[in-house]
């Protein structure tokens, strides 16, 4: 039950994100953010669940320094 509840959330930050990287053309946040809707399907684990999605969110909204 939390999983779906929390894939869902992060699959939402992730649709978020697609339409914003769509925007401003910026393909690091493109492929981030097609991570967030995807990863939930391969996850069985809540915990593991919320740490992956709080990772590529947080990996998201991190400044690029290259």
């Amino acid at each position: 039950m939390w999983n779906l509840v929390i894939g869902m959330f992060f699959s939402l930050v992730g649709m978020a994100a697609f339409c914003w990287a769509k925007k401003s053309e910026e393909p690091r946040a493109f492929v981030l953010a097609i991570s967030l809707m995807l990863y939930p399907y391969f996850t069985s684990n809540p915990i593991w669940t919320g740490v992956i999605g709080s990772g590529l969110t947080f990996l998201l909204f991190y400044p690029k320094y290259y």
